[in-house]
């Protein structure tokens, strides 16, 4: 996905709470061996999105931090691409990037 971003064939939206999961999720432990690529990975990928506010949001998900993420897509209308959909809930805007790739003809 990230290629397409680089490539401007797909935009990209975040919130601030977004790119702090972001930060948080690319800063653990099992990526250590990458750390050295975090902060211009996370500086192009800025560079190349569009921030929005983050939309106060009522949704209660099993992991909590996924919240932000099933929030803003849903409140902007936009399409939630993840590897981990079984932690959201059925919804026509949330798919893997296989299937996002699939229905978008990429």
């Amino acid at each position: 996905m990230l290629g397409l971003l680089w490539r401007n064939r797909l935009v990209s939206y975040y919130t601030s709470e977004i790119y702090a999961e972001y930060t948080n999720v690319l800063f653990r432990k099992k990526f250590e061996d990458l750390r050295d690529d975090v902060v211009p990975l996370l500086r192009r990928f800025v560079a190349k999105s569009i921030v929005m506010p983050q939309p106060f949001g009522t949704t209660k998900l099993v992991d909590e931090k996924d919240e932000i993420f099933y929030d803003a897509a849903k409140f902007y209308g936009l399409t939630l691409i993840t590897g981990n959909i079984k932690d959201f809930p059925p919804a026509s805007f949330i798919m893997t990037p296989a299937e996002f790739l699939r229905r978008f003809n990429f």
